[in-house]
C-alpha cells in the first residue's frame, strides 16, 4: 500500500452513448477521469506546506531496527526500551512543534511512523500510538480550531502535555468495557461533577500499556448540565494512580 496524492487519484465513469445509426443507443462507455474535475469542499481547506514523509519513515526505520530482536529475545515482557528509545527521539511527541520537543508532523507522517513501528514491533506500536495520537489531537488540528474563548487554555493543555512527554510519561487509553467493548452507545461509565473537575463511576476492562501509564484518558457519560456544550460521552483524562 502507499499514500496516494489527491491529485492522482481517478475514478471509472460510465457515460450512455448517444443513438447509433439504427437509432438504437450505443453501449456504455468506459472513461478513466480525474476525481478532481469537480471543485469538492476539501478543495478549500488551506494546509501548511511540509516536508516529505519519507523523511520521518526513514527517521523512524532507523531507530525501530532493533525492536525485533529485542521482542525475539523477550517475546512476553513490556518492551521499555523500545518505548524509552522512542521518548528519547522525540518520536511520541511526534506532532507537536519543535518549540515544545516534538518534530511538526502532521497526522500522515504519524500514523506513517506507527506503521514502521508496527512493522518490527506490534506490540511497541500499540504502547506508543496511544501518546502519539493524542499528542495529534493536541496539535496537528491546529489550535485555532477551538472556541477564541477557550485558546488560549486550549494551548496551555498543549504546553502540559508537551511537558509530559518531555519527561517520559505515558498516556494510556481506557475505554473498552465488558459487554461494549469500545462502543460508545454502550458506555455505562458515567462522569459527574465534584468541585472542580469530574468524578468517574464504572469499570474498564483494559488499558495498553496502563501498567506502566501515568495517565488513562477514558470515556464516559456526562449529564450536558455539568458540562454545557457536551455530548452524550465525553473523553477524560485522568491520574493512573
Amino acid at each position: 500500500e502507499r499514500w496516494i496524492p489527491r491529485e492522482e487519484l481517478t475514478c471509472i465513469a460510465y457515460r450512455r452513448g448517444g443513438p447509433g445509426r439504427s437509432g438504437r443507443r450505443s453501449p456504455r462507455r468506459r472513461e478513466r477521469r480525474s476525481c478532481m474535475a469537480r471543485p469538492r469542499r476539501t478543495d478549500i481547506i488551506q494546509t501548511p506546506q511540509r516536508r516529505s514523509t519519507r523523511s520521518a519513515t526513514g527517521e523512524v526505520s532507523e531507530i525501530a531496527a532493533s525492536f525485533r530482536k529485542r521482542d525475539a529475545a523477550a517475546p512476553e515482557s513490556y518492551p521499555t526500551e523500545n518505548i524509552s528509545a522512542l521518548y528519547d527521539a522525540r518520536v511520541v511527541p511526534g506532532p507537536l512543534p519543535a518549540n515544545l520537543g516534538g518534530r511538526g508532523w502532521t497526522l500522515r507522517e504519524s500514523v506513517d511512523a506507527i506503521c514502521t513501528i508496527a512493522s518490527q514491533s506490534p506490540s511497541t506500536a500499540l504502547v506508543a500510538s496511544m501518546p502519539l495520537g493524542l499528542a495529534g489531537a493536541c496539535f496537528a488540528t491546529n489550535p485555532d480550531f477551538a472556541p477564541p474563548d477557550w485558546r488560549d487554555r486550549w494551548r496551555e493543555q498543549i504546553e502540559w502535555a508537551a511537558s509530559e512527554f518531555r519527561a517520559h510519561r505515558l498516556f494510556a487509553a481506557c475505554n473498552s468495557e465488558k459487554g461494549a467493548g469500545g462502543s460508545l452507545a454502550a458506555i455505562n461509565t458515567v462522569a459527574t461533577s465534584s468541585g472542580s473537575g469530574f468524578q468517574l463511576n464504572g469499570e474498564k476492562i483494559l488499558a495498553s500499556g496502563g501498567r506502566n501509564a501515568s495517565w488513562f484518558f477514558s470515556t464516559a457519560k456526562v449529564d450536558p448540565a455539568d458540562l454545557p456544550g457536551a455530548g452524550v460521552v465525553e473523553l477524560f483524562l485522568m491520574p493512573s494512580e
